[in-house]
């Protein structure tokens, strides 16, 4: 059986549909993308052991800067220059 997630923003919480948690495999714990909330359960909980241990993880071997390229979906990593290169249609020679 799944369990009700919960995302809090402020203090508020808001329940997650049970096919988002499905489709993409929410646990309590995590961070939502966009709006920054934590995943809770219905008593506001938010970390368990594993979870938490996942996290820091993930942060510890894949730190993000904000001066790293943009990867899409397929795996390919483009600079700014070519990226306006191919909404130009053109290949500039740097």
């Amino acid at each position: 059986m799944q369990q009700d997630l919960f995302v809090t923003i402020g203090n508020e919480q808001y329940r997650i549909d049970p096919m988002l948690i499905k489709k993409y495999q929410l646990k309590k714990g995590q961070e939502t993308p966009f709006s920054k909330g934590i995943i809770t359960d219905v008593k506001g909980n938010a970390f368990d052991g594993e979870v938490l241990k996942e996290q820091m993880l993930k942060r510890f071997n894949e730190p993000k800067n904000d001066d790293d390229p943009p990867t899409m979906e397929n795996g390919m990593t483009l600079s700014t220059a070519e990226m306006i290169d191919v909404t130009h249609g053109v290949d500039s020679n740097i």
